[in-house]
């Protein structure tokens, strides 16, 4: 059974968008992203995953039955961490799993229409 460990990490060059959920995903990012393959994607025990999209709609799926690219993960989490500035990120004993949850606090926030109206309201009044 292929199922996706959540937080999903989409990676785009030194980048990467913390994801809690595959509906975050679905909101945040935009379907011609996902045709133009800029991305590559895991879950958070390091498996594979594929975006795909019919040009309206995103879903992603295992691209891997076992979680092989933890180590890759684990390595591209460390770099983000650390250019960021979380120093926990530079310990050595920290591994996936750990760098996993301390890059919970980091997630990709996806605003519903009323914050996003709230926040340009704030700004223009400031």
């Amino acid at each position: 059974m292929n199922t996706i460990t959540l937080p999903i990490f989409v990676v785009e060059g030194n980048d990467v968008m913390i994801f809690p959920s595959i509906e975050d995903i679905q909101i945040q990012l935009e379907p011609i992203h996902i045709k133009d393959n800029i991305h590559i994607s895991y879950d958070a025990e390091g498996r594979l995953l594929k975006l795909v999209t019919d040009g309206r709609d995103i879903n992603i799926l295992p691209a891997e039955e076992d979680p092989s690219h933890a180590a890759e993960l684990e390595g591209l989490l460390r770099n983000y961490l650390i250019a960021i500035n979380e120093p926990m990120a530079k310990e050595i004993t920290c591994d996936l799993s750990c760098l996993v949850n301390l890059s919970k606090k980091y997630v990709s926030k996806v605003y519903s229409l009323r914050e996003m109206i709230i926040n340009l309201w704030n700004k223009l009044t400031k």
